[in-house]
């Protein structure tokens, strides 16, 4: 009886080795060179109308600098490999080796749509204590102990949200809006449930980042004088009609200068960027989280494998949807 539990464990432990193994493999392959002269076509250009300073860091990571004061998004740009990630080697990447200081002092908010850790890993590079930090709940408890000298954290739950929040020095303020993670695969997403203690540590490997109680899209707003001076839109996940409908009655008075949207490819995220776009009126839909995070930024920029980015971009153009990219670690002034 021992003997046959104990073929059945090993049995079940060379399964789950050989799918380890697998999913490794799957995920090392997982982009592939974009070709960047037939992306140049649609690269955001700088219009110097507004002096909105707009810098790209790859994922979701954006920076708007609004006359020396910035908000930030979605704190992540180191890239750490997909191994590191299962063993617990990840390790940050300084800023400052791929963007002037200038660029990235004096954050005066930050927000984070949701735990996972290709959204908030470098968090503690960027928040200061003066910074004005918007995310979940339970994703604020995870990162408690690289904030705990922050007091200025606005915790949100799984509730829709009825007003603004703004920034402790009011130089921006932010709309968040209730969203869900779309599925990894099938109608999977991976690493969901949410921590209700603040962590002692923040996690090591890739699945303890948790996605947390809800995740959030964002109305961005840089504000001179109480005056909006620009607006932007970072919106991703399912959104649900009531929620599109506050965005709606929040840009009806005044739209988008730039819609920022997830994109994997165009059969799956086409619907929502155009529902995005009638609800937000933006000027620009800018793509976002395409590139490739499991690769070093040393390495070639890439795309994910299954992504068609060069040929899509040249399809959104036909259909006549403004449509636009940065690549990771550029700067163009709106």
């Amino acid at each position: 009886m021992k003997n046959r539990i104990r073929k059945s464990l090993l049995v079940t432990l060379g399964i789950l080795g050989i799918f380890s193994v697998f999913i490794v493999i799957k995920f090392s392959f997982i982009g592939k060179d974009i070709d960047i002269e037939k992306c140049k076509p649609f690269l955001l250009q700088s219009t110097n109308q507004k002096n909105i300073k707009l810098t790209y860091l790859g994922t979701s990571c954006f920076i708007i600098d609004n006359h020396g004061k910035k908000f930030m998004s979605d704190p992540f740009f180191s890239n750490p490999s997909l191994i590191s990630t299962f063993i617990g080697t990840m390790k940050q990447e300084s800023i400052a080796d791929y963007i002037p200081t200038a660029d990235y002092a004096n954050i005066s908010m930050t927000t984070i749509s949701h735990g996972h850790y290709d959204h908030c890993f470098d968090v503690a590079q960027i928040v200061q204590p003066n910074t004005t930090l918007v995310a979940d709940k339970s994703t604020l408890l995870q990162l408690n102990n690289e904030l705990h000298s922050n007091p200025n954290q606005i915790a949100l739950t799984a509730k829709p949200f009825k007003d603004w929040v703004y920034s402790k020095d009011s130089a921006f303020r932010v709309f968040p809006i209730l969203c869900k993670h779309n599925p990894h695969f099938g109608k999977t997403v991976l690493f969901s449930g949410h921590y209700s203690e603040a962590l002692a540590s923040v996690p090591t490997k890739l699945w303890q980042w948790k996605l947390g109680e809800s995740n959030y899209s964002f109305i961005i707003d840089a504000l001179q004088a109480d005056s909006v001076v620009f607006r932007m839109a970072l919106l991703s996940g399912n959104i649900s009609e009531r929620e599109y409908q506050k965005i709606q009655t929040i840009c009806s008075t005044r739209k988008c200068d730039v819609l920022s949207s997830t994109f994997w490819k165009k059969k799956i995220n086409e619907s929502s960027l155009r529902q995005s776009l009638a609800s937000t009126q933006a000027d620009i839909i800018l793509l976002n989280h395409w590139n490739n995070f499991f690769r070093s930024n040393k390495k070639s920029l890439q795309q994910l494998r299954s992504s068609k980015l060069e040929k899509e971009l040249v399809e959104f153009k036909k259909e006549h949807l403004p449509i636009q990219i940065m690549f990771p670690f550029t700067s163009v002034t709106l």
